[in-house]
């Protein structure tokens, strides 16, 4: 009986999960032994970093770019170019800063907002990002910027 009661509690989860409303924030429980983890999606906006995904394309030619850094009280960085904030997506490899409020490369530098950068990379119309428009950098600019028509694709800070 213990055990037809943990199966039904495991598909009654399952289901949930499956029918859940695709413009929430859904997230999965799993049962361990005596330990139960909740862990959120990945791919909803504002859950993940702006880092470039190993084997995507972007489509651009890099360009030498200069401009500021700035992290939006939402958790959204922007680069301000030519008097415009757009959202920025980082080079493969960076990961959010200890502090939460930085961004860090590989070497472990750290880039804060207000910083000023050089950078090589390139400006990609939002529509042509990949999985736009329902998957992460979808979600990520409807989440950040949603009348956003460009991205600003960094391949390398200088």
């Amino acid at each position: 009986m213990r055990r037809a009661r943990h199966l039904f509690a495991v598909l009654l989860v399952a289901s949930l999960t499956a029918c859940a409303d695709p413009g929430s924030s859904p997230s999965t429980t799993a049962a361990t032994g005596s330990e139960t983890t909740t862990t959120a999606p990945s791919n909803l906006g504002g859950d993940g970093q702006p880092v470039q995904n190993p084997g995507e394309e972007y489509g651009h030619f890099p360009t030498p770019l200069a401009g500021n850094l700035e992290l939006e009280d939402n958790g959204c960085w922007f680069l301000s170019l030519g008097g415009r904030l757009e959202i920025i997506v980082f080079p493969e490899g960076f990961t959010r800063g200890a502090d939460g409020i930085s961004m860090v490369d590989p070497a472990g530098n750290a880039y804060t907002s207000g910083q000023a950068i050089d950078a090589l990379g390139g400006i990609v119309g939002a529509a042509s990002m990949p999985g736009v428009p329902d998957g992460f950098w979808g979600n990520y600019i409807e989440f950040c910027a949603p009348t956003a028509d460009v991205v600003v694709v960094v391949d390398a800070l200088e």
